[in-house]
């Protein structure tokens, strides 16, 4: 080798030697330690291991190290941290360098120790970079991961065989936990990632449904606008019909046949039924945009039941149901809108005859609980019943228990809904009990007092 690249070797900074007054083992276990502390302490990357070097210098002595990482994705190796003199090349412009073949990334062997890099005939990359550099010691101790090497911790020095087994073994130690360390730093940094990433997609696709909420509400607003226009449209001229008809039945005209007063009763019959289906389509409409007027008032509890059982009396006889009925004795006082409770009550009424057969029985139970604070109105029929697992569909608007085609009960499914929302506008609630086959019992609990 020139003479002159020996020469300027031996002008290097190096790092001063150790104080070996304490016995090395005494020294290694003191300098772990303080390695551990640097890596738990100090948050930025390249400090703490610039700060593992030194400690390590204090110990071992050593010309010029670095802490590299393998990036096999980029086919590159990265310098994490250099001593004050670093060795690889072209280190002041770039920190990474090609991942040549013949780079040791094996885990065997853990240490790579040449005793005099100057003598070696047939050097490797490795120990070509080291001769250029005019180190002729030098300890690659790979940094281990689960199936091949993290990186490397490299320590070059002037003096041939300046690396003892102890100090290998020592920097093979501090190489396993900065390579922990590391993985742990890394996987950190993975997490944040992740976590930046999954609160940014939670955002935005919270953003998305709140529009998506939005429109829908919206759209839903214009509906109910709509259904309560059509509502009214169509029943004003529905009632003009009725009216006509009303009076065609008084014979207000003249004496009727018998086929006449057969149709007079068939417009009449359909034209109230499609007259509440108006009526029910303009509640729910007023209902969901907020327009409904709500008028509270004292009222006695079975005078309302009263009133609604004469109202059904008729349409229970002409199928022979018979009603049956259970009121309280002494007038109890409710706080209630009558108008719409009567209305409960009817629709509540109207179905239990709709779906009990010729012959069956209805009926109406009025109870006052023990504290005296809520009376609860039962409405119960012996009719064909409900499946348990549809019970909690009955209450959803234009949805029935039986949605085939050819059901045999005519509805659009609006009663029911229209019931529960009007009880929760009482402050009160509803529960539905059925069997197959032997009945229903709708019970609505409400507070005397709203």
């Amino acid at each position: 080798m020139d003479n002159s690249l020996l020469n300027s070797m031996t002008s290097e900074k190096a790092i001063p030697a150790p104080d070996l007054a304490l016995p090395f083992s005494v020294l290694c276990l003191h300098t772990m330690g303080d390695i551990q502390h640097a890596l738990l302490t100090i948050e930025d990357k390249t400090l703490a291991l610039q700060q593992v070097l030194k400690l390590l210098g204090e110990v071992i002595p050593f010309t010029r190290a670095d802490v590299l990482q393998y990036d096999f994705d980029a086919q590159e190796v990265l310098i994490l941290s250099k001593s004050d003199v670093p060795f690889w090349p072209l280190l002041s412009d770039n920190d990474r360098i090609p991942l040549f073949p013949d780079f040791p990334t094996s885990l065997i062997p853990t240490y790579y120790y040449t005793a005099d890099l100057l003598g070696v005939l047939n050097p490797t990359f490795v120990q070509r970079v080291f001769r250029e550099h005019a180190m002729r010691s030098l300890l690659l101790t790979i940094m281990p991961s689960v199936d091949i090497a993290f990186g490397l911790i490299c320590l070059g020095t002037n003096e041939a065989c300046a690396f003892s087994s102890e100090q290998q073994h020592f920097v093979g130690d501090i190489a396993n936990l900065v390579s922990h360390w590391l993985r742990h730093k890394q996987t950190e940094r993975e997490q944040h990632y992740y976590t930046f990433l999954l609160e940014a997609t939670v955002e935005k696709r919270v953003d998305q449904l709140q529009q998506v909420a939005d429109e829908l509400a919206k759209a839903n607003v214009m509906k109910s606008e709509f259904m309560a226009a059509v509502s009214h449209e169509l029943r004003t001229p529905l009632n003009a019909i009725l009216n006509k008809g009303e009076v065609l039945h008084e014979e207000v005209y003249g004496e009727l046949t018998v086929k006449q007063r057969r149709a007079v009763d068939v417009i009449l019959e359909n034209g109230h039924g499609l007259l509440k289906l108006i009526n029910n389509l303009l509640d729910i409409s007023q209902l969901e945009t907020g327009d409904m007027a709500f008028k509270l008032s004292d009222v006695s509890a079975t005078a309302v039941a009263q009133e609604a059982i004469r109202t059904i009396q008729i349409e229970a006889q002409t199928k022979q149901i018979t009603i049956v009925t259970q009121l309280l004795p002494e007038p109890v006082i409710v706080t209630i809108d009558k108008e719409r409770f009567k209305q409960i009550l009817l629709n509540l009424l109207d179905n239990a005859i709709k779906f009990t057969p010729n012959g069956g029985q209805i009926g109406l139970d009025l109870t006052l609980s023990e504290d005296q604070l809520t009376v609860q109105f039962t409405i119960w029929d012996t009719g064909i019943g409900i499946e348990q697992e549809k019970i909690s569909l009955i209450f959803l608007p234009f949805t029935q228990a039986d949605s085939r085609v050819n059901r045999q009960y005519a509805g659009v499914g609006l009663g029911l809904p229209l019931v529960n929302r009007l009880v929760q506008l009482h402050n009160g609630n509803i529960t539905v009990t059925s069997q197959i086959g032997q009945g229903s019992q709708f019970a609505i609990t409400i507070p005397r007092t709203n």
